[in-house]
């Protein structure tokens, strides 16, 4: 299934005069990170993202666009889903 998200209904040239910017913020402890503290987990406690954009399109419009990205996104539903990771060392003797 396709989607446009213009108002006209047609396709909009690559180069508009819309403009967004995506910004990632989140709350990490550093002591774990680092090694200070014992017991302290590694990584991002929460991660936000925001997406600012100016446009003309419908709210309504952006919100079917937001809960597309939420179901599509491939790093998006990787981080939520916390996918079973492994880590092997192999020895190369040259």
């Amino acid at each position: 299934m396709r989607r446009r998200f213009d108002e006209g209904g047609g396709r909009r040239p690559r180069n508009t005069d819309q403009v967004g910017r995506i910004s990632a913020e989140g709350d990490v402890d550093l002591r774990g990170t680092l090694g200070v503290t014992e017991g302290v987990p590694v990584g991002f406690k929460e991660i936000r993202l925001r997406f600012d954009i100016e446009t003309d399109v419908a709210q309504d419009r952006l919100t079917d666009l937001l809960e597309l990205t939420d179901r599509y996104c491939v790093i998006f539903q990787t981080i939520q889903r916390s996918p079973k990771t492994f880590v092997k060392l192999h020895k190369v003797v040259r």
